[in-house]
């Protein structure tokens, strides 16, 4: 049994690490680049930022993005300190543009292929936010990381297209030699008005003076009934007409008709007539003037 139990033991040993079978990352329909660490640009135009990955726990990626707050070029380094470096540990950059595409990235053939610092660079870019993939690309590797960034602006003149945007004007309409404009034959002539020495000036007329509204106000007698000696009026005005007591009243046509307006209501007044009799005055028109 002891022997069967050591060499177990040294079969494990010889297997060496458990190399992980999944894909380095948490969930097959993550997308890391989606919500990327922004590295800030400082007053000299610099950024930098520091993790780890490890494959083995699934944080087989990162992602940052650096914004542009105008055209340029944009350089990127990055430097790795695996934690177990056999000299096939390799860390893959990518610098991605707008539109996923790649602008700069490293490849297994490249000069500085298993370096631990690799720069990447990328001109001419224009402002907006760009994209920096660090990934790993063995299942055994695991590395602390510093990414550093500087932007170098570079402002150029727009070239002008002009006058090529300007629209051509509309056809003028025509103006003819000879004015048409229809008109008496007088149109256009001065009119001169010669004064004798001597003779004055005239003088412009007065301007005429608004007469104050009249307050005179016509009704018509709706009901008379005799009263001894005298004749009492219902007259159809009353105080919604501006009749007030204390107004004179006459029946139009009929001599000695003139009364005193009393007993004022809303629509009606009242007034007395002496000598004559209600056929006299019954619906006649009656004329009502302020005291």
């Amino acid at each position: 049994m002891t022997l069967l139990t050591f060499g177990l033991a040294l079969a494990v040993t010889a297997c060496g690490p458990t190399i992980p079978e999944h894909n380095g990352y948490k969930s097959a329909k993550a997308t890391p680049w989606r919500s990327p660490k922004a590295i800030k640009l400082d007053e000299k135009q610099e950024g930098k930022a520091d993790g780890e990955l490890d494959y083995a726990s699934q944080k087989r990626a990162k992602w940052y993005a650096v914004d542009l707050p105008s055209s340029g070029d944009l350089q990127v380094t990055v430097e790795a300190n695996p934690a177990n470096d056999t000299g096939d540990f390799d860390l893959g950059i990518e610098l991605v543009g707008p539109g996923n595409r790649v602008l700069a990235g490293t490849d297994p053939d490249d000069e500085d292929a298993r370096e631990l610092t690799k720069t990447r660079s990328a001109a001419g870019l224009l402002a907006g936010r760009y994209l920096i993939h660090l990934y790993l690309q063995g299942r055994l590797d695991n590395s602390d990381y510093e990414v550093k960034v500087r932007f170098s602006p570079k402002f150029t003149e727009a070239a002008s297209d002009f006058p090529a945007q300007v629209q051509y004007l509309r056809p003028l309409a025509l103006v003819p030699v000879i004015d048409d404009t229809p008109g008496s034959g007088s149109r256009g002539k001065t009119v001169v008005v010669r004064r004798t020495p001597g003779q004055p000036r005239p003088r412009p007329p007065k301007p005429e003076e608004e007469k104050p509204p009249s307050t005179t106000v016509t009704a018509t007698v709706l009901r008379a009934t005799m009263n001894d000696q005298s004749t009492i009026l219902i007259v159809s005005a009353g105080a919604s007409a501006g009749v007030a007591d204390g107004w004179k009243g006459v029946v139009a046509g009929v001599k000695g008709s003139n009364f005193r307006v009393t007993n004022v209501t809303e629509r009606n007044c009242r007034g007395i007539i002496g000598g004559l009799t209600a056929e006299q005055v019954s619906g006649k028109k009656v004329i009502l003037t302020p005291p």
